[in-house]
């Protein structure tokens, strides 16, 4: 299960990048957590993740929400 964007937020902020484990519908891999920000919308506020993506798949930071669905594991890099 996905961390909540705040845990996300405070691992970041300390320096430490994370790599993400993520199924698509065609390809299982592994991206980089490299940022991310707080955008307001009508329901609230949604995090919105910067990562790097070797395969190209994700070229513009991607909503919290919709990356948790295929959120598979997480490793914090020290």
């Amino acid at each position: 299960m996905p961390a909540d964007p705040m845990t996300l937020y405070q691992t970041l902020q300390s320096g430490r990048p994370i790599l993400l484990h993520v199924r698509s519908n065609y390809a299982s891999h592994v991206v980089l957590l490299k940022g991310m920000h707080f955008q307001p919308h009508p329901g609230g506020v949604e995090a919105y993740l910067h990562i790097n993506d070797p395969m190209s798949y994700f070229t513009a930071p991607i909503a919290f929400s919709s990356l948790a669905q295929i959120w598979v594991d997480a490793l914090v890099v020290n």
